[in-house]
């Protein structure tokens, strides 16, 4: 795990043509890895990274396994289109195989088609991504109730020329990754489709046919789930304990916009 954080860039400077950039925060030391914090570091408890830090780590999963130094320039033209300046790429080391960034980079697509980061499925393109929801440490305490939602996604993930991370400081609502940071990542996949005039894939999946969200806000947890299986829609829960008298508290998407995808419902316990 430690040899990992440190290949992947966390914990050092990227070298980034930027000022003030931070090296984020990792344990010193393996010393300092209890076999507590050994298992809140796998899901990105006591480490800080930045999000350029984020940036390269996630595009050398994807590349080939190739950590690369991230650029802001990669050439200067003069009035006649001759360059004047090459920024070359540098390879800083490799961190995993070929083989493994294969699997990754499948593992991020069966995410956007299958998984819980369909917020970024786009009908007809491949897109891969990863959510991330993180609770913030205040007062020497983690809050369960204030979030840091964030969506990273590569396109086309097959071969991803555009890596993309969208990070919402505590979201009101809804607060998952999927749910509020994956639309900013999608609507900017689209975008880069239109200005680019990339065309569909027909190997790519497309949608199936939408249906009409319905309204679930004040109904009980198990009125909720019943509808919205009648409805053919599938649900996520972004609570950690629910009984079955707990109210719906929010939705997203919201009643009466057209999915066909998974519902994520936040409860509020009556009691």
């Amino acid at each position: 795990m430690y040899e990992y954080i440190k290949k992947f860039g966390f914990g050092k400077k990227t070298g980034i043509d930027l000022p003030a950039e931070e090296e984020g925060i990792i344990p010193k030391s393996l010393d300092e890895i209890s076999n507590v914090r050994l298992a809140t570091l796998s899901y990105g408890h006591g480490i800080a990274v930045t999000p350029i830090q984020m940036i390269t780590a996630i595009n050398a999963v994807v590349n080939g396994g190739n950590l690369y130094k991230p650029r802001i320039v990669k050439e200067i033209e003069d009035s006649d289109t001759n360059n004047v300046f090459v920024n070359n790429s540098q390879v800083v080391r490799r961190v995993i195989s070929k083989e493994t960034s294969k699997k990754m980079r499948e593992m991020m697509k069966s995410g956007v088609e299958h998984g819980t980061a369909d917020g970024a499925k786009i009908s007809g393109y491949d897109v891969g991504g990863k959510t991330g929801t993180s609770v913030k440490f205040v007062d020497g305490a983690y809050q369960m109730e204030t979030t840091v939602a964030s969506f990273l996604g590569v396109f086309p993930s097959e071969n991803p020329k555009y890596t993309i991370l969208a990070v919402i400081d505590e979201p009101k609502g809804a607060s998952s990754g999927n749910v509020v940071a994956a639309s900013c990542v999608k609507n900017i996949i689209k975008s880069i489709i239109d200005l680019e005039g990339i065309l569909p894939d027909s190997s790519a999946e497309t949608d199936s046919e939408e249906v009409e969200v319905p309204d679930i806000v004040g109904l009980k947890v198990l009125d909720a789930v019943n509808l919205l299986i009648e409805n053919g829609l599938e649900h996520s829960i972004t609570s950690f304990e629910v009984d079955s008298d707990d109210l719906v508290l929010s939705q997203a998407p919201a009643k009466g916009e057209k999915n066909q995808k998974r519902i994520y419902c936040r409860y509020n316990d009556r009691k």
